[in-house]
């Protein structure tokens, strides 16, 4: 197992920055060679088994990464009886959700029903990717981990150019390309985990294992129950194509979000250890406010060359979606810092409590969200998801202050705040 630190961001930033740059080229293929309606459809899609295959995994990934990063040394017994256990639920989801489609899919998208059916397929599949780069983030392997995310994309993008070079990008052959990519990553990433981990012969139940993942699965459902109603609200007050529309401005913000995610991620990983004693507590302050100083560049230059960018890259039909975009990109240094101090509460044995903390958030997401959406469309839901993250940075700051917090440290940001953060990224950018 290798120690996680500054590189350890580094490479699991870069790595997701470049999968994120992939995704903006498909994103740029499928959103100029099939409109904004078949853009949409291809959301409307992917939603409920996108869904089954995060959700279905029920806390079982966060609470392995735990184990691996306490007992690395039983790492081939962990994955032994995690891939029984996934084995067994997502034989269950695929069943469940092959009926519950048509109830689940709007009117305005019962057209992809059939491709929606058949992507459930891959549910197994993912379930498997995921857990095989789990292990290997928590082992601090942030490589593996970055080349089988990449190479998911790679050979998603890869199979869209093809389709493309024939004229024969539609909504169907870009499900089948999503698809292709999936199981392609997960081959190479079960050859990789055999290669350099193995199965060992498990000493604890499979059952067990659900059970170790019950309080992250509760929180993740809350997560998930709030990012749902948000693609629900889409989907029952958007057409096809303004919901093509908000792809792209999420698309665009997303750019900021791999930085934000990969120092999220990381941290998780280096506080499995750590509690809310005093150094705890400091650590947590620091961590905050050099993650203020490091989100805020990038999101600065997104959001000066978005009016620009946007019509650009992905075509002047797409100027509308410019001022969601921007809007979204405050949302999401928000929604970063918010998700930084829930990580510290999930690895600290808060998980439950954490997912509660959403509640506030999504009550004011649904209360604003329709009448927004309603008076000014795309950038109307961009308001209410920055008055939703704002509320959840609220609640989570109200939490934390009864352990002894002081709120106001959070943002206290001193020269040698700056100074410790700009020498922690030279200090990177001269390893070699």
């Amino acid at each position: 197992m290798l120690p996680i630190g500054s590189l350890s961001a580094a490479k699991n930033f870069l790595w997701n920055q470049g999968n994120q740059i992939l995704t903006i080229i498909s994103g740029v293929l499928l959103a100029r060679f099939l409109g904004p309606h078949d853009r949409g459809l291809l959301a409307a899609a992917v939603l409920w088994p996108s869904m089954v295959a995060n959700m279905g995994l029920i806390g079982i990934p966060t609470a392995a990464t735990l184990l691996v990063r306490r007992h690395p040394e039983k790492t081939g017994e962990i994955a032994s009886s995690t891939f029984k256990a996934i084995a067994v639920l997502a034989a269950c989801e695929v069943v469940l959700f092959y009926f519950l489609l048509p109830v689940l899919i709007p009117d305005s998208a019962k057209e992809t029903l059939s491709m929606g059916r058949l992507f459930l397929l891959t549910v197994p599949i993912s379930h498997v990717g995921i857990m095989i780069t789990t292990f290997f983030m928590a082992l601090g392997w942030m490589n593996y981990n970055g080349i089988l995310t990449f190479l998911n994309t790679v050979s998603y993008v890869s199979f869209l150019v093809v389709f493309w070079c024939f004229d024969k990008i539609t909504f169907s052959t870009a499900m089948y390309a999503l698809m292709a990519g999936i199981m392609l990553s997960t081959i190479a990433g079960v050859i990789m985990f055999m290669t350099k981990v193995g199965i060992v012969k498990a000493t604890t139940s499979w059952v067990n294992v659900i059970k170790d993942g019950h309080p992250f699965f509760v929180e993740q459902v809350l997560v998930m129950l709030t990012r749902q109603i948000e693609q629900w609200l889409l989907l029952y007050f958007m057409s096809p194509i303004a919901l093509g529309y908000y792809v792209i401005s999420k698309s665009y913000a997303g750019l900021s979000g791999s930085l934000i995610n990969s120092l999220t991620g990381v941290y998780f990983l280096k506080s499995a250890h750590i509690f809310f004693d005093e150094d705890g507590k400091k650590q947590l302050v620091n961590i905050f406010k050099q993650s203020i100083l490091v989100f805020l560049l990038p999101i600065i230059i997104l959001m000066a060359v978005g009016p620009f960018a946007i019509p650009l890259i992905f075509g002047a039909a797409y100027s509308s979606s410019v001022c969601a975009a921007l809007i979204l990109l405050i949302a999401m240094l928000i929604q970063g810092l918010s998700d930084l101090l829930l990580a510290s509460l999930r690895s600290t044995g808060h998980a439950v409590r954490g997912g509660l903390l959403r509640f506030p958030a999504l009550g004011i997401l649904v209360m604003t969200a329709p009448l927004l959406i309603r008076h000014f469309g795309i950038p109307g839901c961009s308001i209410a998801i920055l008055l939703s993250t704002i509320t959840q940075l609220i609640s989570v700051f109200w939490y934390l202050s009864k352990f002894g917090f002081c709120v106001s440290s959070f943002f206290a940001i001193r020269k040698e705040d700056i100074t410790m953060t700009f020498n922690k990224i030279k200090d990177i950018i001269h390893v070699r």
